[in-house]
This record gives C-alpha cells, sequence and structure tokens, in this order.
C-alpha cells in the first residue's frame, strides 16, 4: 500500500481494500523491515561469507557467534541471505544417474524379475540371490556377499571383503561360475537378484553379467522386502554366529570362521523349508 500512496489518497486505499485507517497508521509505525533490523550483521555475514565459500548456513551461524559474537536464529539467518541475495559458494550438485540407473528408473517395479516367477517353475541352481552384509568384531570388520540359490538354499558362493564394492561382487560372481562349471551348468538364462546397491550397477558388474547371458534382477529402491531370503540369511548367520565370529584373533582367522560358518549352513544346519534337512542333503539326486 506504500507503493501507492504517492498516486492514491490513505482514504481511497483504506476503502478499497477494507482497512480501518487506524489500522494502517498504526502498522506503518511499527513495521520494521528485517533488513532495517538486522542491517548491522550484513557486513559481518558478508566477510564471512567471502573467507569462507564452502561454507553453510549452520557454519555461518558458528561462526557469526564466534569470531563476531553475535548469536541469531538459523531461521533468521536463512531469511536474511535471501533478502540480502547472499547465495552461498557451495552448492551440492545432485549426480546425474548413470545409463544403467536411468534404465532401472524408467522399468520401476518392473526391474523385479524374481517377483514374477512361479515358484515350481524355478529349478535348481537357476535362480540366485545375493546382497551385501557387514561383519564386525573388535578385530575388524568383512563385508560378506553370498550367491543363494533360490530353490535349494545352497550358498553356493561368496567373497569376503573390507570393501562392499563392485570388485568384491565380481569376485563372488566368479566363485558362482567355477561353482556352475563344476556341476556342468551354464551361465545363460541364469538369473541373479540384489538390490540396487553401486556395486550391483556399476557398468563393470553389469557388463560380466550380460556377457554371460545372465538376467539381472534388482529389488526396487529401499526395499530390503523384496530380498526376503537374503535378509533371513543373514539374520540367522548372524545371531547364531556371533559368539563365534568374535572369537577371531585376526582378521584371517575371521575370514576363515566365516567360511567355515558357510559350510555348516549349506552341510550341517537342516532348514524347515528344506524338508528338516541341510540343504546340501535336500538336493536332488541328479547333483549329489
Amino acid at each position: 500500500m506504500n507503493e501507492l500512496k504517492n498516486e492514491f489518497s490513505i482514504k481511497l486505499c483504506c476503502h478499497l481494500l477494507d482497512l480501518p485507517r487506524s489500522t494502517y497508521y498504526y502498522s506503518n509505525r511499527h513495521h520494521v523491515s528485517l533488513t532495517d533490523k538486522y542491517g548491522y550483521l550484513e557486513k559481518d555475514i558478508k566477510q564471512i561469507i567471502s573467507d569462507n565459500s564452502a561454507y553453510g548456513y549452520r557454519r555461518i551461524k558458528d561462526n557469526l557467534k564466534n569470531e563476531y559474537g553475535k548469536n541469531i536464529n538459523h531461521k533468521l539467518l536463512r531469511k536474511l541471505l535471501r533478502e540480502w541475495g547472499l547465495s552461498l559458494s557451495r552448492q551440492i550438485k545432485k549426480r546425474k544417474p548413470s545409463g544403467i540407473e536411468s534404465i532401472l528408473n524408467e522399468l520401476g517395479p518392473r526391474v523385479n524379475i524374481l517377483k514374477t516367477l512361479k515358484e515350481e517353475e524355478i529349478e535348481v541352481f537357476s535362480v540366485f540371490q545375493t546382497d551385501f552384509t557387514s561383519i564386525k568384531t573388535e578385530i575388524g570388520t568383512l563385508y560378506l556377499m553370498p550367491l543363494l540359490c533360490y530353490k535349494s538354499k545352497i550358498v553356493v558362493a561368496h567373497a569376503l571383503s573390507d570393501s562392499a564394492d563392485a570388485e568384491t561382487a565380481l569376485r563372488a560372481y566368479d566363485d558362482l561360475k567355477t561353482f556352475l562349471k563344476k556341476q556342468r551348468l551354464s551361465t545363460e538364462g541364469i538369473i541373479i537378484h540384489q538390490d540396487q546397491g553401486s556395486a550391483y550397477i556399476s557398468y563393470v558388474y553389469v557388463s560380466a553379467l550380460v556377457s554371460d547371458d545372465v538376467i539381472p534382477s534388482y529389488s526396487r529402491k529401499g526395499t530390503p522386502g523384496d530380498n526376503p531370503g537374503m535378509e533371513s540369511f543373514f539374520g540367522r548367520l548372524k545371531v547364531e554366529q556371533e559368539t563365534v565370529f568374535s572369537s577371531a584373533r585376526n582378521k584371517q582367522e575371521l575370514i576363515e570362521l566365516v567360511k567355515e560358518s558357510i559350510r555348516y549352513y549349506n552341510y550341517e544346519r537342516i532348514h524347515s523349508k528344506t524338508n528338516g534337512r541341510s540343504p546340501m542333503n535336500n538336493l536332488p539326486t541328479i547333483f549329489v
């Protein structure tokens, strides 16, 4: 309204806005803009931004308090930055999705091929599930990536490493290929189901699978329920073997204990889903 009072009378403006003139005069006398009220901070804030280009508003607030003895609320600081047009130099750029990520995003729920399969149509050693889990002990942390046969519940391959990266994923996949070769089976047409972690959507990992005619299947983002077999396996492994793993005196011993735990799971531990037998003892005779 202050912008119009030079062209129109205050009486007319108040009439058109249905605003009592007393209200206008009161607000005009008592209104102080943020920039006027906190103008004394502008110079110091500009100096902080100039000296520390990587600072966000929280560090500017702390610097203003520590160096200049001026303490203000972070919400107010953000308003002042907008009012004064002080854009922060630090900008976190969104990472551009890779070609593989773009394809998965485009497919949406259809990336989960495992969910489309009928239980009775799945054959032994034709569908595998995988994921990474961390095994933490006082002497260090290892990342385990097993490949679990969906039908037989056998851990047919695995890799252990200090990192849950593509290199470890490829070592586990190579271990799977070695297993299949011993069974005189091909990788062609098999399905490997995993989440959309960085290792599993890397070009090097996906290229290795596709070049061997493997069909990759993926859980939806942030949906661990899309890979229940692995969640169940990891839960049992950590609960039942926690004491065993904690007894390791060094990392090499921990590696051996994890391997032994997988052997025990395959050959000795009985499962309700494998007719009360161990997975290996429940295999069809063709594979025994």
